[in-house]
């Protein structure tokens, strides 16, 4: 694996720039709120679900760093989440080459900061080729594609400003959607244009944030 700068928690969650979900919040609006796609889900389900996709990131973490030699393991109650990505692995996707497992990234620059799940090399059994690729993983049983395109291309603009030698190896952007019944492996065009976009509403918002406060 890649040696990339490690943060501690307290460092990273301590940074007050934003993350880059919380970016695309700001430029988009924020889901939960009024009129937002859950709005009106109650808080206890949302938490379960944030509680759901912490246990499986942390399996998928481990499981990962330990070159897949250990067994992934959750708890009980999300053992199906590891059936589903097991399965994944067998019927569609190899993973050739882990180069970071979580990785965290800030950056002054970009105003931003972001953990992106697997930086990798792939290899998909149906396609010649392998490709090396930024992939998030989601427990959602819905997924709002646009978002989740915007969350990988920041991480990319992330990774390209601090780490370019990887960036330039990445030829794909992937999310790998696990649910209680199957999965779904999204490919996303990497997109600079959209980026360069998000980065300048974000701006935008910041300086008109900073003019209220005067």
């Amino acid at each position: 694996m890649y040696k990339f700068k490690e943060y501690s928690d307290e460092e990273f969650f301590g940074c007050p720039l934003r993350g880059a979900n919380s970016v695309v919040n700001a430029v988009f609006g924020n889901p939960t709120d009024d009129g937002g796609h859950y709005a009106n889900i109650p808080p206890s389900i949302l938490e379960n679900a944030a509680r759901r996709g912490k246990n499986v990131h942390e399996g998928i973490e481990n499981f990962l760093k330990s070159d897949m030699k250990e067994p992934l393991k959750v708890d009980l109650e999300f053992d199906i989440y590891a059936c589903m990505y097991e399965k994944w692995l067998k019927e569609r996707t190899e993973i050739q080459e882990v180069i970071g497992v979580e990785t965290k990234i800030i950056s002054k620059g970009l105003a931003c900061k972001g953990v992106i799940d697997c930086i990798g090399k792939f290899k998909n059994y149906d396609d010649e080729e392998p490709f090396y690729a930024l992939v998030d993983w989601k427990t959602s049983s819905s997924l709002d594609e646009f978002r989740t395109q915007c969350q990988l291309t920041l991480y990319y603009f992330l990774l390209r400003e601090q780490y370019p030698e990887i960036a330039e190896k990445i030829t794909q952007l992937r999310c790998l959607q696990i649910t209680k019944y199957n999965y779904r492996w999204f490919r996303f065009p990497i997109d600079t244009k959209l980026g360069s976009s998000i980065l300048y509403l974000y701006q935008n918002y910041l300086r008109m944030g900073a003019e209220k406060r005067k």
